[in-house]
């Protein structure tokens, strides 16, 4: 699987060399040998680091060839496992995996168990895009959070998918007072605005 990907990836790193003028960064070097956990990770993030370096320039993160690359049309592909980062309220960056192909519930659900919200807490936030500048929009639950991430790729923070408070009445706000994840989050989120 790992090979399948390294020689889809140096293909369409050689259909981008043919069609721009772009000067590319390097690839991150390959080892010829079994890879530990921690080189397999090491070379993840080199890779990373390159598709963000790439993905910057708009008119290749635009391009045919890295929107085929990124988004994977192939029904059967599409429950493979992904990876994506939501930040947090706090400012943390929390990471959970799940099918490319899970709705915006199924991505909240996630989060909730990973951070340990409680079931009441959860009711009062949910799943934003942010748009740009500290806009931000609540997904509806049928939205696929994975697609909106890719298609988010090229921007210079981590994520474009955070948590937010979207239910502002003071009566429910007060009746959270008890528990300190909601009081710490709507604390954050009063502050970062």
């Amino acid at each position: 699987m790992t090979l399948l990907f390294s020689q889809l990836f140096y293909n369409k790193y050689k259909n981008l060399l043919e069609i721009s003028r772009f000067n590319f960064p390097k690839l991150p070097g390959k080892w010829p040998f079994t890879l530990t956990e921690q080189q397999l990770d090491a070379r993840r993030r080199g890779l990373e680091q390159y598709l963000e370096k790439v993905c910057a320039v708009r008119v290749i993160a635009e391009s045919d060839i890295m929107q085929d690359f990124l988004t994977d049309q192939d029904d059967e592909s599409n429950c493979s496992p992904v990876d994506l980062k939501i930040l947090l309220p706090d400012r943390e960056v929390v990471t959970v995996s799940l099918k490319k192909n899970s709705n915006a519930d199924e991505v909240y659900a996630a989060v909730v168990r990973k951070i340990n919200m409680t079931r009441k807490t959860a009711l009062y936030f949910y799943l934003f895009e942010i748009v740009e500048y500290n806009f931000e929009r609540k997904l509806q639950p049928s939205e696929y959070p994975h697609n909106l991430y890719i298609q988010n790729y090229s921007t210079a923070t981590s994520t474009c998918l955070c948590i937010r408070k979207w239910l502002f009445s003071l009566s429910q706000e007060l009746s959270l007072m008890n528990d300190t994840q909601a009081t710490s989050y709507i604390f954050w989120q009063v502050c970062n605005f």
